[in-house]
Parts: C-alpha cells; structure tokens; sequence
C-alpha cells in the first residue's frame, strides 16, 4: 500500500499566495527527473556546474584568464590555455643573452644564424670580392621545462675577418649546442678570385651551409662583388654591409652581425 501524504503538513507551508515554501515545504535531496540536482552540492561562486551520471555537481571557483577542460566521464577541472590557442609566439636575439623558457612552454624551434664575412677592400687590386654569408641550424627542443634558460650567443659581424659564430647552448635547461658558423673574408686580386667561404650549421635537427660571397673579376677595372646571403637573406652590395648574417660586400663592406630566433 502506498503510504499517504501529509497534506495539513504541506499545507502549512503554502503562503497566502498559493505558493510553497521549498525550505521549509520540501525535506530531503528532490531528484533531477523532478527540477532537483539529487544531491546536496552547494554551488561554488566562481565554479561550473557539471553532471556526474546521478546528479549535479559542481567544480572549484576558477582561476582568471583560465579554461575549463573537458576529461571525459570524470569532473572537469581548470587549466592554463594552450601556447597553440594563443598563436605562434617568439623571441628574437639581436645580442647575446638568455632565454628563459616561458610557462608552459615544453618545446620549442630554435634558428640559429652566424654572423657574414667581410669585404675584402686591398687598395690597388682589379676585384674586391664579398665576404660569405653565415651558417644556420635549426632545431626543434622538446621536453623542456618552464622556467629553465638556454644560453645565446650572437655571433658578431666582422669588418676585416671571418664572422662569428652564434649558438644556443646549456644553462640550466641541458640541451644539445646547435651553432651557426660565421661567413669567410673576401679575397683581392688580379684576374679573378674567390669569394668568401660560406658558413654552416651544426647541431641542428637541420643544418644548412651559407652562401659563398661574390666571386671577384677583373673586367678592366677594379670590381666590388656582393657578399653572399645567410639563410635569412642580407648579403651587402658592393662596398655595402651585410645584415642578418649576410657577407659584406667588396670593397670593405661589413659581415651583418648573426640572428638567434625562439618560437613557439
């Protein structure tokens, strides 16, 4: 036999409006098939609701600028967002330095640029050729750790020699040291003569060699050849400076000073 309802105690609860008091009216948790949560879950200011199979519930308040995931059957929680939702970022050396691995960030590509040769300048030759452009290694780091520093090194452009090299190595983060060697100084001459040798990369996952400066000619006349590119282009024309690891141009031009580029 079903057992009956306590009217006169529903009745006393019921206002002069017709309406039920739930606080003091209903006793118990009131199931979800009847507008209830089937449980005694407070809800959290700052906090999401969520279904766990039987009832409702709900998450810890969350943090500012935070999302909230997903982790299938059991209750979601708050995490920090992902580097990959923000968008390629970056850092770019210009100098030697360090670069501190940012907050969650687990791997990164690094390119790493040497620094141009110069431009041979001898007075009274018939050719002046370029200096060579530096080498690059590319490296993709993985299971880094937030936090740890990797030390740079810019390898600087030269006004009468060989490049230097720029490389990324150690610090408190250990990795493999992946280097860019500087571009070759130009030659002078008679007749016709070699550029600059170019510079190469080691250590990457991929490692690519420079170009070699503008050979010199003697076309009846003395003749300033261009220095030879690195990877990111800026060999200088004659008499002309070389950037971003470019060989300097005949004619005494400067080796661009070397690159070291973070993304992630």
């Amino acid at each position: 036999m079903t057992q009956a309802f306590n009217l006169s105690q529903l009745g006393n609860n019921i206002n002069s409006s017709g309406q039920v008091s739930m606080t003091a009216g209903v006793t118990g948790t009131l199931p979800i098939a009847n507008g209830g949560t089937n449980s005694t879950a407070t809800a959290t200011n700052g906090g999401a609701a969520y279904g766990t199979g039987t009832a409702l519930a709900f998450t810890a308040a969350g943090t500012s600028g935070y999302l909230l995931q997903s982790n299938g059957a059991a209750a979601p929680t708050w995490v920090t967002v992902p580097s990959s939702y923000v968008g390629p970022q970056g850092q770019v050396f210009t100098a030697s330095g360090t670069f501190t691995i940012p907050t969650g960030i687990t791997k990164v590509k690094a390119t790493v640029v040497g620094a141009g040769g110069a431009g041979a300048g001898s007075a009274g030759c018939s050719f002046n050729s370029g200096g060579g452009g530096g080498g690059t290694a590319i490296v993709w780091l993985t299971g880094l750790t937030p936090g740890n520093t990797i030390t740079v090194t810019r390898g600087a452009g030269n006004t009468s020699g060989t490049g230097g090299s720029s490389s990324i190595s150690s610090g408190t983060q250990t990795i493999t040291t992946a280097t860019g060697s500087g571009g070759g100084l130009g030659t002078s001459g008679s007749g016709s003569g070699p550029g600059g040798a170019a510079g190469a990369g080691s250590g990457g996952t991929l490692n690519l060699t420079g170009t070699v400066g503008g050979a010199g000619t003697n076309a009846g006349g003395t003749v300033q050849s261009s220095g030879g590119p690195s990877f990111l282009g800026g060999g200088g024309n004659a008499f002309g400076a070389g950037v971003n690891g470019g060989g300097g141009g005949g004619g005494s031009g400067s080796g661009g000073n070397g690159v070291i580029i973070f993304e992630y």
